[in-house]
């Protein structure tokens, strides 16, 4: 009895193991997640107009005919062959889906304003500065050949601006303080004596001008901002109108405000050593990052409240554009920092839900590079990989729809390897409603506009 279990139980354990070589081989080829998302591409196919060449973007239609904001957002400052198909885009929307509004990341608040909407203009800020969208976009943008269908789109006022960023970029906000005097003598709000005033001329061309240094002296800063509180105040008694002069200046003395608070994490990030960042975030850098973005957020807010028919298109890295970068790891090492960082996205996200669209872009090959930087560098493919995967397909353009997937049993949360930034194995899904593929990544080209 106990011979005929045994040579029973050998039996079993014969068969338990052909079935396993049997079976070995067929589970050894199934298709990893990367491959398997990369699969789900959508070919981007282009249509030539005589001699030149454009994107057929009809697919969008579905995908953002019913969203108020759409994120564009590129992999790194120096992608000019994203560039190129952001600006693309940035037309097709224009003309096919009514969109009004380009949102800069690297443009000041003031500046964008003022450019675009022509308040504050007078003859000695017309002397001083160049009046277009070049001046107060910030070089990597401004200066890249790629971008100028873009910048002449708002040149001839095809698309307002509006800067986003609190972040002094060279424009109309080094005269803050001028417009801030003007406004409040129009008005009789004396809040400054002249004495004040001229020490607040000195102090934010001090703040703006002579970086760090300046910017580790407390008491300057205590001072500085106690006379822009001061003003703000006098304005607020005022009680302006919506979309007045008024309105523009305490939103631009906000924004400052934004700059103040974040100068000293600026600081304190600068002093630290580079092995400081290589695995954790620091917590000066998660502080620079939250007042930054919560600004941008709220300036997007601040024109949408005012011009709530408005469809807006955000121009920013892809980080800033992000749903939920909670989901997501710094770098390599396994922490938790940006559970403690909020986005611009992830505000805009709450607010507007499904009105809302953020997309993304990454290129499996090609090179990449500051337009005013004199070297170059080259995007790899690394293996096992989305791009890696994505190279196999042949496409030169095409687009996933994370949209779609992460409503699927199949590909909700769950991790998979990308190149878009940050960490490659996270819940990418939950960041982005789609990403824009490019075979071939090309470097920002330097170009001074005339």
């Amino acid at each position: 009895m106990n011979k005929l279990l045994k040579n029973k139980n050998n039996i079993h354990i014969f068969t338990l193991l052909f079935l396993f070589l049997l079976i070995a081989p067929i589970i050894a080829q199934q298709p990893s997640i990367e491959q398997k998302i990369a699969l789900t591409i959508e070919e981007v196919k282009t249509i030539k107009h005589g001699d030149s060449i454009t994107l057929d973007l009809s697919f969008l239609e579905e995908k953002l005919k019913d969203k108020k904001i759409v994120i564009l957002g590129e992999r790194g400052h120096g992608d000019g062959k994203t560039f190129e198909i952001k600006t693309e885009i940035i037309k097709y929307l224009v003309k096919n889906e009514g969109f009004t509004t380009i949102a800069l990341e690297g443009c000041n608040f003031l500046s964008g304003f003022i450019l675009s909407q022509k308040m504050g203009r007078d003859s000695l800020s017309n002397a001083l500065f160049k009046k277009d969208i070049t001046w107060a976009w910030l070089p990597p943008w401004s200066y890249a050949k790629q971008t100028q269908g873009i910048t002449t789109m708002i040149k001839k006022g095809q698309i307002n601006c509006l800067g986003i960023d609190n972040q002094p970029t060279g424009g109309y906000e080094f005269s803050l303080v001028r417009y801030l005097k003007k406004y409040t003598d129009s008005l009789k709000i004396h809040t400054l004596n002249d004495s004040e005033w001229i020490s607040l001329k000195n102090l934010h061309r001090s703040f703006l001008y002579k970086g760090l240094a300046t910017r580790q002296n407390k008491d300057s800063i205590d001072l500085y901002r106690g006379y822009l509180q001061r003003i703000l105040k006098g304005i607020q008694i005022h009680r302006y109108t919506v979309n007045s002069w008024g309105d523009i200046l305490t939103q631009s003395l906000k924004n400052m405000f934004a700059y103040i608070d974040q100068s000293k994490y600026d600081v304190e990030f600068s002093k630290l050593p580079a092995s400081a960042s290589d695995s954790t975030m620091p917590y000066s850098e998660i502080e620079l990052t939250n007042i930054r973005d919560k600004q941008m957020y709220d300036n997007i807010a601040w024109y949408m409240q005012r011009n709530p028919q408005a469809k807006i298109i955000v121009w920013a890295a892809a980080f800033h554009g992000c749903r939920d970068v909670s989901s997501l790891s710094y770098r390599r090492e396994k922490d938790t920092s940006y559970k403690s960082v909020e986005v611009m996205g992830g505000y805009l996200s709450k607010d507007f839900g499904d009105k809302l669209y953020s997309m993304a872009f990454t290129s499996s090959l090609g090179t990449q590079s500051y337009a005013y930087d004199t070297n170059t560098y080259r995007i790899d493919t690394v293996p096992n990989t989305m791009e890696y995967y994505l190279l196999k397909k042949d496409y030169e353009y095409g687009y996933l729809d994370f949209d779609s997937l992460k409503k699927t049993n199949e590909y909700a949360n769950k991790k998979f390897n990308t190149l878009l930034f940050a960490y490659p194995n996270e819940y990418w899904l939950n960041a982005f409603d789609g990403v824009f593929y490019l075979r071939n990544e090309e470097r920002a080209i330097f170009f001074k506009p005339q």
